[in-house]
């Protein structure tokens, strides 16, 4: 790379890649200090992205949205 050549830097995970991440932190939960897991903060989060439009492609949101419904069901027993 040239000195006139500017560095992009990290590219912008699309939205199926953000939708992997918080999916399975969804599904495998890490735990807090006190051992209680944290699966409702990733929850909230995944709704948050689905409320404020940061997933945008209709099969990413379809993708979370589905994941939220089937552990917001099973929190609920």
């Amino acid at each position: 790379m040239s000195s006139m050549e500017k560095n992009p830097g990290p590219e912008k995970p699309t939205d199926m890649q953000i939708v992997l991440f918080i999916s399975g932190h969804i599904m495998e939960p890490c735990k807090d200090e006190k051992g209680n897991n944290i699966r409702d903060f990733y929850m909230r989060e995944a709704q948050r992205y689905l409320d404020e439009n940061v997933i945008t492609e209709p099969i990413a949101r379809k993708t979370l949205k589905d994941i939220i419904d089937v552990y917001s069901k099973k929190t609920e027993k």
